[in-house]
């Protein structure tokens, strides 16, 4: 157990081993095949054969201790890894009931982490498939099998191994399973002609890192100062570069700015005369003002601007799921006292040359809501991000991961714009063709080609 906890968590970012995943499972899958297990000892080892590794990784979760006590972080961070270790206790009490039958694992696996996806409190995050972000020829599968797909093929593989056993044959044969798969990835991987005759029209993206604390966000002494930082980055860069796009991060203040009527001004003039179209992250009101959305606005030189509203949002961050139990428990003095409203629909921005699929900060941990882009007729995928609240924690590498997977699932380009990184631009092999060091104030200029297939 201990040497599966090590080996998977060694596939996580900042270390990033992300071939050991192949092997990671074989130590207590092994284990698991000499015993005579009962369905709640088979759930027992799959829930802790997780559980610490779900703990590692979403340790970034102590990075909200500026904002929330610890006690509550801690009692959140329990929670939510034994939430997500749960899908793997009932993934391995099925593998149980059926008989421990290898070829079944892979199935039950993988079903069971696509369960743990949905929800308020879904996420992708540890998925095994997320491992090969670091292994571009292996991540080149999820283009063909997706992020499920690709999980299925690891897990196959781990439970070959275990097949295996002390076989110099059949470990041979894993072997060349192994450079099968790297083989085939690395035939997936276009260069730069390749990529040039297959998506030809280009445009140019400049994004605009802020780079702000939180705690200068959340000041309303703050926003004046923030506005003239992106506008002033902005201008020099509209008359320097003359990009045909420029995007800022997810709420670039707090506040309703499309109401400040003299900045949207100003906004529209430097777009005016640059024929840049400009991005932004903002809340916005619905009809009546009775909701709000957290959204992504674009302005455009003489037209009237295009306006994306958040699909899926953050619980406990955007929402609060049961507001009137938590106050009930007193919970209440850490909450907020609005919840931003969920639009209904995916939808795409068709700007003069080109069809944007916008998304909102952790939208990009699902693959469906980009795939809908996609199917909606986008060209290129943004995605507008605050990750300030994570400070430096490993949150932020988990982010830009996502989006590296989103970029090949969909074979676009992928320019993802962060208050305080990790901004860049992503191939549709994975490849960071422009990135801007995290923590650091700055323009990420460069090109990304239109996808039209």
């Amino acid at each position: 157990m201990i040497l599966t906890w090590l080996v998977w968590a060694l596939t996580f970012p900042k270390l990033s081993f992300g071939w050991l995943a192949f092997v990671a499972l074989i130590p207590v899958l092994g284990q698991i095949q000499k015993r005579d297990l009962t369905l709640r000892q088979g759930f027992a080892w799959g829930l802790f054969m997780a559980l610490v590794p779900m703990l590692v990784l979403h340790r970034w979760i102590f990075a909200l201790s500026v904002w929330v006590p610890w006690g509550y972080l801690a009692v959140l961070w329990a929670g939510f890894c034994a939430y997500q270790s749960l899908f793997y206790g009932l993934a391995l009490m099925g593998y149980v009931a059926t008989g421990k039958r290898l070829w079944t694992l892979p199935f039950w696996w993988v079903g069971f982490e696509w369960l743990r996806s949905l929800g308020p409190i879904g996420s992708t995050g540890g998925v095994m498939a997320m491992s090969q972000v670091s292994v571009l020829p292996i991540l080149q599968w999820a283009s063909v099998l997706g992020l499920w797909g690709l999980s299925f093929v690891i897990i196959a593989i781990n439970a070959y191994g275990v097949w295996a056993g002390r076989s110099w044959v059949k470990w041979l044969g894993f072997g060349a399973i192994l450079m099968c798969l790297w083989w085939g990835g690395s035939q997936m991987m276009w260069g730069p002609e390749a990529l040039a005759k297959r998506y030809p029209e280009v445009q140019t993206v400049a994004i605009i890192q802020g780079n702000h604390p939180q705690s200068e966000k959340m000041s309303e002494d703050s926003y004046l100062k923030i506005r003239e930082t992106y506008t002033q980055m902005t201008a020099e860069v509209m008359q320097n570069a003359h990009p045909d796009l420029v995007v800022w991060p997810e709420t670039v203040t707090p506040y309703f700015n499309l109401e400040d009527r003299a900045w949207m001004q100003v906004l529209q003039g430097m777009v005016e005369r640059a024929h840049s179209a400009l991005m932004f992250g903002t809340a916005v009101r619905g009809a009546g003002h009775n909701v709000a959305y957290n959204a992504v606005v674009t302005f455009l030189p003489g037209q009237l601007q295009r306006v994306y509203r958040k699909v899926r949002l953050m619980p406990f961050g955007e929402y609060w799921p049961c507001r009137r139990v938590l106050k009930w428990i007193g919970v209440g003095q850490v909450m907020g006292t609005d919840d931003f409203s969920a639009a209904k629909t995916v939808e795409v921005m068709k700007l003069p040359q080109l069809v944007v699929g916008p998304s909102v900060c952790l939208e990009s941990i699902y693959p469906n809501l980009s795939r809908e882009s996609v199917r909606n007729g986008a060209q290129v995928l943004v995605n507008v991000a605050n990750n300030a609240w994570f400070g430096d924690s490993i949150a932020m590498d988990l982010h830009f991961d996502m989006a590296r997977m989103r970029a090949v699932e969909n074979r676009r380009y992928w320019v993802q714009c962060a208050n305080t990184g990790q901004s860049g631009i992503i191939d549709p092999c994975g490849r960071v063709v422009a990135q801007l060091t995290p923590q650091q104030r700055g323009v990420v200029l460069g090109e990304v080609r239109l996808g039209v297939e």
